[in-house]
């Protein structure tokens, strides 16, 4: 009995350290300048404007990067375009791993960034961050 509050003072403070890590991913995410695909701390896909190439769909809310052999890309649908930080949106995403492709449906995304056609999402319970650019 006599452990119990040191107890919960441990679970207090590792519940405050990876709160912090969450929200440096979160930011260091958002001031990147980059279009590119996070998940947690590895970025899976980084669009580059020599090897790559971009898409987006206005009437399906679809946006694409992928390299030039289509190799490696991610793709996602959005239920709305989001016009203001803060706003929330879902997403159906796909992207390549070295060895597979991968899928999650209706993740939940808050927009960190938006910069004129240029938009940053983050879903915190995922660990997925996205920068689009609407074409």
């Amino acid at each position: 009995m006599r452990h119990v509050p040191f107890i919960l003072l441990c679970l207090a403070i590792c519940a405050g350290m990876c709160s912090c890590n969450k929200n440096r991913l979160a930011n260091a995410f958002t001031e990147s300048n980059e279009l590119r695909l996070q998940i947690g701390s590895n970025v899976q896909f980084r669009y580059t404007a020599l090897d790559c190439q971009m898409s987006f769909n206005s009437s399906t809310l679809e946006f694409m990067a992928f390299n030039d052999s289509m190799a490696d890309y991610y793709s996602i649908k959005l239920s709305e375009i989001p016009v203001s930080v803060g706003q929330a949106v879902y997403g159906n995403l796909v992207w390549t791993t070295r060895t597979d492709v991968l899928s999650r449906n209706n993740v939940a995304f808050e927009t960190t960034r938006i910069e004129g056609d240029r938009i940053w999402l983050w879903s915190n319970s995922a660990r997925i961050g996205v920068s689009l650019q609407i074409l």
